[in-house]
């Protein structure tokens, strides 16, 4: 998951987009949502609707690369030493602390979790793993931080090949074009060969391969990288109808697939589905002032999205969700799921605020330090 804040999305001589930390949120959100289908008599469109959330995984590796392209682009070479230590230092800071907090509240209580080759949690090396098992042992959702690990170590040189090959407007949509057919010629490889129907914990399924491999999900990643330079190759140039086109279109498609029978579970839905409008619809927040990209950035929503790393790692460890719609939208099911919600905001944004910024802090100033020492 991207853990870029606020403060991140604003490199020297840029303005800031707040409206992509606010989506982070809803991205979020959704997660909570795939985790919580309410059972009963809801209407299948909702059911499925919620069925869907892990779109949101999705939505978090494209914006990962924009982002962090957005960040980088202007800092000069990538590929020194120094560059390359302040880079990795600032990702490890970014997302260590907080997740190392939430496997040690996990795993101290119940040592027995830490059966088989637990270090690879400790280093995020889980999702390589080919038993499902295993990679959600300690704490599920860690499985997508695990892959954005992946794309922090590929991220410099897809920099670099970026800046390089992805010089204009049409180069740009070449390559958007290219990764998203990849990700369609690969779901549909997926689904002619029939290892569609394989269940989650086959070591072959689609599941294990198109939806938490982080080879296949560097893509989406790509991406996002790709929507930047497309934004990038746009400035100074009118983009309302281009951004208002990019926005409708995206958000219709995303609303209308996710609430569809088309079942979540499938190579389509994995990732591709998503992937390729969550990039329009980055691009379009990014380009031109807009009714969404105005509500996303008002001061709630950023609050919220700059503590959604918080709340997505700490979502199954804090336990704060007992299956409360099991039965549907009844009275009782209906207010402790949005009281677990309530309480999951609060939790979250104690810890961004107790844990996830002062461990950044610390580790960056030691760090810095310690190099200065040195020279």
């Amino acid at each position: 998951m991207n853990n870029a804040t606020r403060s991140e999305l604003t490199p020297p001589s840029t303005e800031k987009i707040d409206a992509l930390t606010g989506l982070r949120w809803f991205a979020a959100l959704a997660v909570v949502l795939d985790h919580n289908v309410p059972g009963g008599y809801t209407p299948r469109a909702v059911t499925q609707f919620f069925a869907s959330g892990s779109m949101g995984v999705t939505v978090f590796f494209v914006l990962s690369g924009f982002v962090l392209a957005y960040n980088y682009d202007g800092r000069g070479s990538l590929l020194s030493l120094s560059a390359l230590r302040s880079f990795y230092v600032n990702r490890i800071a970014r997302i260590y602390p907080l997740y190392i907090a939430a496997f040690l509240f996990v795993a101290l209580p119940d040592p027995g979790l830490l059966d088989g080759p637990w270090w690879q949690h400790v280093f995020l090396l889980q999702t390589w793993h080919p038993n499902l098992d295993f990679v959600f042992q300690v704490n599920a959702p860690s499985w997508s931080v695990s892959v954005e690990l992946f794309f922090y170590a590929c991220f410099p040189l897809l920099m670099v090949a970026a800046r390089k090959v992805l010089r204009s407007t049409r180069s740009s949509v070449i390559a958007f074009f290219a990764c998203s057919a990849a990700l369609i010629a690969i779901a549909a490889y997926f689904q002619q060969r029939g290892w569609a129907a394989y269940p989650p914990d086959d070591p072959a399924s689609a599941f294990r391969w198109i939806y938490r491999s982080p080879l296949f999900r560097l893509i989406d990643f790509m991406l996002g990288i790709v929507a930047f330079k497309f934004v990038q190759s746009l400035r100074g140039k009118s983009t309302k109808n281009l951004t208002n086109a990019l926005l409708v279109s995206s958000l219709v498609w995303i609303f209308v697939t996710m609430a569809s029978p088309w079942p979540a579970e499938s190579p389509w839905k994995y990732d591709s589905v998503y992937a390729i409008p969550s990039a329009m619809l980055i691009s379009a927040l990014a380009m031109h002032p807009s009714i969404v990209s105005r509500f996303l950035s008002t001061r709630p929503l950023v609050l919220l999205g700059e503590s959604s790393y918080a709340f997505y790692i700490l979502m199954a460890p804090l336990a704060m969700f007992d299956r409360p719609l099991w039965f549907g939208f009844t009275s009782r099911g209906t207010f402790a799921f949005l009281f677990d919600i309530g309480a999951m905001i609060v939790l979250s944004y104690g810890a961004h605020l107790l844990i996830e910024i002062p461990a950044r802090t610390f580790i960056k100033q030691r760090l810095s330090r310690r190099h200065a020492a040195r020279h």
